[in-house]
């Protein structure tokens, strides 16, 4: 696939398909904050799309399935799209599929997102409390909180001395079956 070569090319937007098996899941909130982007800036990437071998003829969108989405919701007929100079395997398509969400290749600084931007901002442009640790902090002994409920989800911050605590920390949750997220 290294030999690919892309254009860019507007597309009807009625000429290209949603992938019937694509793994990323549209979320309400991604979708409003992906609007809120398009209405701000226009359409700054193109979907990418391809023909998939065995697939006839049709053009798939291999990634910009929310845009076509958000597009389509404001009647915007004509899209742009990259599109390689051949079809693609169907191993190709579903790797690059993949690539196109999973290979971001960052994170995101957030000591500087917090100098360079006001909270309300940042939530604006779609990050969440739970990115900030922003929200209510409950002071509690472990016996005054109701653990029991599923539906809960609890920050809890943990200081460890060491690397070697902060080891102990986490073989303690997984033995307990805890599911925990490690924030540096």
């Amino acid at each position: 696939m290294a030999n690919l070569k892309w254009k860019s090319i507007d597309l009807n937007i009625d000429a290209i398909h949603e992938w019937p098996a694509n793994p990323r899941k549209l979320t309400e909130k991604g979708l409003a904050d992906l609007e809120k982007s398009i209405k701000e800036f226009g359409v700054a990437t193109t979907l990418t799309v391809a023909q998939v071998e065995g697939k006839g003829q049709e053009l798939w969108i291999c990634g910009g399935h929310g845009r076509k989405v958000v597009l389509k919701k404001k009647n915007i007929n004509l899209v742009p799209c990259s599109i390689p100079d051949r079809a693609l395997t169907l191993k190709e398509f579903e790797r690059l599929n993949v690539r196109l969400n999973k290979n971001i290749a960052g994170e995101f600084d957030f000591e500087l997102l917090t100098e360079t931007f006001e909270i309300g901002e940042l939530l604006d442009l779609g990050f969440t409390n739970h990115e900030f640790l922003i929200g209510p902090i409950l002071e509690a002994e472990e016996e005054e909180l109701d653990l029991s409920s599923d539906d809960k989800e609890y920050l809890i911050t943990i200081e460890c001395k060491d690397e070697l605590e902060r080891s102990d920390f986490l073989d303690e949750f997984k033995t307990r079956e805890i599911k925990c997220k490690v924030v540096y």
